[in-house]
Parts: structure tokens; sequence; C-alpha cells
């Protein structure tokens, strides 16, 4: 059977490998940001997916910043998608 290219796994995975590896592949998150820079929802959710691990765990401050810079996330964004996250835990 012919592999399919599916978004949605890739952000799975992403998410598995960084619960359980607990460090961030620039690479990778830069390669993933530019296959999913046609299509916002799931270039949305990686920014998601990011800034949340970066919250969660202990990300230098300029490798977040290194990290807003390559996935184009302003300041603004940060904190909107922080807020989100912590309105749809409660």
């Amino acid at each position: 059977m012919d592999e399919v290219y599916k978004p949605s796994f890739c952000l799975i995975q992403e998410i598995i490998e960084l619960q359980f590896e607990k460090k961030l592949d620039s690479h990778k998150i830069d390669k993933l940001h530019s296959e999913f820079s046609k299509n916002p929802v799931c270039d949305r959710l990686l920014k998601q997916i990011i800034l949340r691990h970066c919250y969660m765990h202990d990300i230098g401050f300029r490798d977040r910043q290194k990290l807003a810079t390559k996935l184009n996330i302003s300041m603004q964004d940060q904190h909107s998608i922080l807020i989100a996250s912590k309105i749809t835990q409660d």
C-alpha cells in the first residue's frame, strides 16, 4: 500500500516526539512549517503545539525567540494562543 502524506499524522507524531523526547528539533519544525505554509489550520496547530511545549518545559528565552522568528509568531499571537490553550484546559 502506498503511503499517503497526511498533515494530521505529522502533527500527532510531533506531539508524541515532544512529549517523550522533551527536546525541540528545529530542522523538523522548519520543514513542517514550510509544508504547512498553504494550510492555515495545520500551520496554526503546529504553532500552538510548539508554544505549549515551550511554556510547559524549560525552554530558554533565546530559543523561544528563534522559534517565534522561524514560525512568524508575533508576541500578540503567542499570548493569544497561550490564553486560548488555558481556556480549553479549564
